[in-house]
């Protein structure tokens, strides 16, 4: 691959994530960081609970109003 098809595809994949859900992209980059230094078990249990924090917020339920709708959520950017 050349790297300027490289650099259209990290910029294709760049967009894709900043039109994502901010509060779970930020959830799924906490998680990460957390990986590296917990274990599975702890780690599953930290999960569930950033999970079920996520279920009461606004990016969840415009994205459940979304798929009924058939349309692309419409998430608040902080």
């Amino acid at each position: 691959m050349s790297d300027d098809a490289l650099a259209d595809q990290v910029w294709e994949l760049a967009v894709q994530l900043a039109a994502g859900p901010p509060l779970g992209l930020r959830a799924m980059k906490e998680g990460i960081r957390h990986d590296m230094e917990s274990t599975l078990a702890a780690e599953w249990k930290h999960n569930v609970y950033v999970q079920s924090m996520l279920l009461d917020t606004n990016d969840y339920k415009q994205e459940v109003a979304a798929l009924r709708e058939r349309r692309p959520p419409a998430f608040e950017r902080h």
